[in-house]
């Protein structure tokens, strides 16, 4: 039995299809980028764990818990005062800040709820937080190629004279170039009051504007600013990530607006199908058709007995006609005869008048 695949239905396979080789090829490429410089940190690690237990005389069992406090230790960014060595990191910028990366869903992973109320109210939490986003990130990036598309049309019009023109294409092309500004000036904000360098700075810019947030780069690791410069730069970075994560939304939306008018639609199996089968129908009928009038003469339809029809149809409305026209006729003498005019026999039917020619 034969597969029948609608147009959609074949896009769709083709799409998953290509998916499936980049994902693969991705995946081929991010191994030989990272896999040697990986093997050498693990050497490191290895080397480091047999020095403490050669050094210190210690246990695999006592090294990995010692690894397990150390890692809880930089989580709640440990190395304060002895007697203050660790704070809660659930403060209330901290939440902020992480209720933020929720709704985005950029989850940098550095601060996730840990208590069973937690992961439940943050599960809720998203699920209407997350579309209530995107509404508003939607708005805010129609509203920046709305500005984008009358800034290109005033310079067409105004400063280079020229007509105006479809201006879809060009708007996505600006913004695209907007975006790419916006990158570098986040990297710059960024590196004001981070450790990182400008591609490090770029790089956290773009897994924050695209929501992908793998968490390797947190500023300041998710804590609030102590001075006053650093709440005006952390206002300032907001406004460029707001206005990332707004932009890279509507360009995805315009490349899939585009994507789905330029697309090759495949033809569908299930309807050639379908006509082919009709028309082998139909040819089935006319062939049952001529096979009966040959078989029965009596059920066919004769040319004749049409033309036969058509003349008892054309004589029984002549004589309608001429009923009517004796009918009117015979009112026409009666109503003579009561005003005084005769009419002569053998005259054709004409009127005479008393004293008349």
């Amino acid at each position: 039995m034969a597969l029948n695949f609608t147009s959609d239905t074949k896009r769709l396979i083709c799409l998953a299809i290509l998916l499936g080789i980049y994902l693969l090829s991705g995946a081929a490429v991010f191994q030989v980028l990272e896999n040697e410089n990986d093997k050498l940190e693990v050497q490191q690690l290895n080397s480091v764990k047999r020095f403490f237990l050669k050094k210190h005389n210690m246990t695999s069992e006592d090294f990995d818990f010692l690894v397990e406090r150390v890692e809880s230790a930089v989580k709640h960014r440990c190395g304060n005062d002895p007697d203050q060595w660790c704070t809660s990191r659930w403060t209330y910028y901290a939440s902020v800040y992480f209720t933020w990366s929720v709704v985005t869903t950029v989850g940098y992973g550095h601060l996730a709820p840990s208590t069973v109320g937690g992961r439940v109210f943050c599960m809720i939490f998203a699920l209407f937080g997350i579309p209530l986003n995107l509404m508003v990130l939607r708005h805010i990036g129609d509203r920046v190629n709305q500005v984008i598309s009358y800034i290109h049309y005033f310079v067409e019009t105004k400063l280079l004279h020229q007509k105006p023109e479809v201006v879809a294409t060009k708007t996505l092309i600006w913004t695209l170039v907007v975006l790419i500004l916006m990158l570098f000036v986040g990297a710059v904000l960024y590196l004001q009051e981070e450790q990182w360098n400008f591609l490090e700075g770029v790089y956290f810019c773009f897994i924050t504007f695209s929501t992908i947030g793998f968490g390797d780069l947190v500023p300041n690791g998710g804590q609030a600013p102590t001075d006053v410069v650093g709440i005006i730069m952390e206002l300032l970075r907001a406004v460029v990530v707001l206005l990332g994560v707004s932009m890279f939304f509507s360009i995805i939306t315009s490349v899939l607006t585009a994507s789905e008018e330029l697309r090759v639609n495949f033809p569908s199996g299930k309807c050639l199908d379908s006509t082919e089968k009709g028309s082998a129908d139909l040819q089935g009928d006319m062939r049952s058709e001529e096979k009966a009038k040959t078989e029965d003469p009596g059920g066919r339809i004769d040319i004749e007995d049409i033309k036969t029809g058509s003349d008892e149809a054309s004589k029984e409305e002549s004589s309608i006609s001429n009923k009517l026209v004796n009918d009117s006729k015979e009112r026409v003498n009666e109503q003579v005869q009561k005003d005084g005019v005769h009419q002569e026999p053998g005259t054709n039917d004409k009127l005479t008048y008393p004293g008349g020619g």
